[in-house]
């Protein structure tokens, strides 16, 4: 049976484009010369924007009320409601959140339908018989897909599927504008060693370990500048005192005058090549895609060895330093190394663009995608 030509409808979260719309960004194209026909059931956006301008239908939703996300049965009955009216032959549902809340429909109306575990997070058992209502579940590692056959999902609905990105500069969704806003290396000092880091500001991000090895460094190189470019979009009071806490730190010695946040960053290819070191510190991270991109970009790396970073680049020290959690002494000594040996650094980045730009294409993720779209439709 050829399922191709079928409408697919996508269920986005978030009206802001992260990792996870970002790389579905990047594999669409691909998807429709393949016949797929895609709309969209998400807030209105820079997301909803993004994706109207490929030419696909947007849907505008509100899974919020006065700031509040809305209870989850609350927030079915709409998803209910709009598949009805929709009528998708699948649903692709693009966060381990909207996966759980799309579940439980899409098994009741028998509509053919795929979630999306882009998050290592503990789940109750209630979240995974809701995960299960789906025909199939994309792991974007398999770190995330270990953890979560951990939790309880069956091996044979969880499928893993590596992000991708396309090599080409002028083909990439994260390049749409000219400009870095409120950042260029020719705003800093001449001969500046320039070191930073892309994500949501939050504590699974592990911008605290940033700033403290940040804190040791410094005084060691006194040309080094530093740079977190990312937003918070939580307002829990615990994350909101934790990013005070760290912007406070920042204005202080060793770092006042050498430490910026940036809240948006309009290009992004432009923003990493600009930096002499790309920082991904985090606590948990099923498949970094700010690592991929700083990767394709030139940029040597730096990272945690958390979740899937280790399947992006197994031979450690080959491609891309990796050091251990929570140790701010070893981040610290892995940049110290790197500034001291330029040659070493570079040797790194180029491996490891070679490796994204052979291994993580959006050709590959757009045909594994394509394979899963025809399994859950003939389901």
């Amino acid at each position: 049976m050829n399922l191709r030509g079928r409408r697919v409808l996508i269920v986005a979260e978030f009206n802001h484009c992260n990792g996870g719309e970002n790389s579905l960004l990047a594999v669409l194209p691909q998807l429709q010369s393949l016949g797929w026909n895609f709309e969209l059931l998400a807030p209105e956006g820079e997301f909803a924007r993004r994706m109207q301008g490929c030419g696909w239908t947007h849907h505008a939703v509100n899974w919020k009320a006065n700031g509040q996300t809305l209870p989850l049965e609350q927030r079915r009955q709409i998803f209910h409601e709009a598949v009805e009216a929709i009528q998708p032959q699948i649903v692709h549902a693009n966060s381990l959140a909207m996966a759980r809340l799309t579940g439980p429909v899409c098994r009741q109306l028998g509509v053919a339908s795929m979630g999306y575990l882009r998050d290592i997070v503990r789940l109750s058992p209630q979240s995974i018989r809701d995960l299960a209502g789906h025909r199939r579940l994309i792991a974007v590692s398999n770190a995330t897909r270990t953890f979560h056959l951990q939790q309880g999902l069956s091996s044979s609905l969880v499928r893993v599927i590596y992000n991708g990105i396309d090599v080409s500069p002028d083909k990439l969704p994260w390049n749409k504008t000219s400009g870095v806003s409120g950042f260029t290396r020719e705003s800093l000092p001449n001969g500046s060693f320039i070191i930073g880091g892309v994500g949501q500001i939050g504590l699974r991000k592990g911008w605290d370990l940033f700033v403290a090895a940040a804190k040791i460094v410094a005084p060691v190189l006194k040309n080094s500048q530093w740079v977190i470019a990312g937003t918070r979009h939580s307002n829990k009071a615990e994350t909101v005192a934790w990013e005070h806490q760290l912007r406070q730190q920042t204005a202080e010695p060793p770092l006042r005058g050498r430490f910026h946040w940036l809240d948006r960053v309009d290009a992004m290819p432009t923003f990493y090549r600009s930096l002499d070191l790309f920082i991904h510190p985090a606590r948990q991270e099923p498949f970094g895609r700010a690592i991929l991109e700083a990767a394709i970009s030139g940029t040597p790396i730096v990272a945690t060895d958390v979740g899937g970073t280790r399947e992006m680049f197994p031979s450690i020290g080959n491609a891309v330093q990796l050091c251990g959690t929570d140790d701010p002494n070893a981040l610290a000594e892995a940049i110290i190394g790197l500034h001291r040996d330029p040659h070493l650094a570079s040797q790194r980045a180029g491996r490891a663009r070679l490796r994204v730009s052979t291994v993580f294409t959006t050709k590959r993720c757009a045909d594994a995608i394509d394979e899963v779209y025809r399994e859950v439709g003939q389901t």
